[in-house]
């Protein structure tokens, strides 16, 4: 049976500033409105609720729902930009399945180990993506919160300003596989409807769209077996690594676990 979808995602770290609501997109910087894009087309909503967008060139169904709201004719550059990028290196690290429905999620995750993970397009018009994970319970999903240029889990008004946050989707989900497996694991947990302490978040492993290609996988062999804690540790050590200097570029370039 699968567990229902998390209200709250804790996690005891300094709070960062973030507002209540996410009506509108507001520029990463100057946190002002812009209709720089408004000429981009946008797709019908369907009957199943689940909201998609055209494909534009360059990009991905998904990646237009970035830069809108429904009934906001706003777009912001950089938010398309950092959402086109989002979509880029989920694709690039092929667990990204743009186009199923929370049925389906729970479908494809009820065999799967524990801490089995993907993205997939968030049906809710006001959220781009999803995590949907497999846990002790069940399949179940947890959305991915966009504002003001940062990705973050979602949670409740209570528990957002307490949830880490990244300027890059993959980073977000860097940092939850790397927690997943330390020692203070058990820290970040899903919180239940009565807000009680529920299971903890384990995403461990991807479940792949694609199969990834040999200098891929390479790539990421070799960034799970250097002692760094993030990112941004891959990139300044990758460089000592007695590797040729293409091969140092392609690894900063994509300086994830998975």
């Amino acid at each position: 049976m699968g567990v229902s979808t998390p209200l709250v995602v804790i996690y005891p770290i300094t709070p960062m500033a973030v507002k209540d609501s996410i009506r509108g997109m507001h520029c990463a910087e100057c946190q002002l409105k812009c209709n720089c894009l408004s000429s981009i087309w946008i797709h019908d909503f369907g009957t199943s609720g689940h909201k998609r967008l055209q494909q534009a060139p360059a990009s991905t169904a998904s990646t237009q729902k970035a830069a809108r709201r429904k009934g906001d004719s706003y777009y912001c550059e950089k938010d398309l930009s950092r959402t086109l990028s989002a979509v880029g290196s989920l694709q690039e690290g092929c667990f990204y399945f743009p186009d199923i429905s929370s049925s389906q999620a729970k479908a494809m995750l009820r065999y799967c180990d524990v801490g089995t993970f993907f993205i997939r397009d968030s049906s809710d018009s006001r959220y781009l993506f999803t995590l949907s994970v497999s846990t002790k319970r069940g399949p179940t999903s947890i959305r991915i919160l966009y504002e003001h240029g940062m990705f973050s889990l979602d949670a409740d008004e209570k528990s957002r300003n307490h949830l880490p946050k990244f300027d890059a989707i993959l980073n977000l989900i860097d940092y939850y596989v790397r927690q997943s497996s330390s020692k203070t694991s058990d820290k970040c947990r899903f919180l239940d409807t009565r807000g009680k302490k529920d299971l903890p978040i384990i995403i461990s492993k991807p479940k792949l769209s694609d199969v990834p290609s040999l200098k891929h996988l390479c790539r990421t062999a070799i960034i799970r077996s250097l002692p760094v804690a993030s990112p941004l540790g891959v990139t300044s050590v990758s460089g000592r690594l007695p590797l040729p200097k293409l091969l140092h570029s392609y690894i900063k370039d994509y300086p994830f676990v998975y």
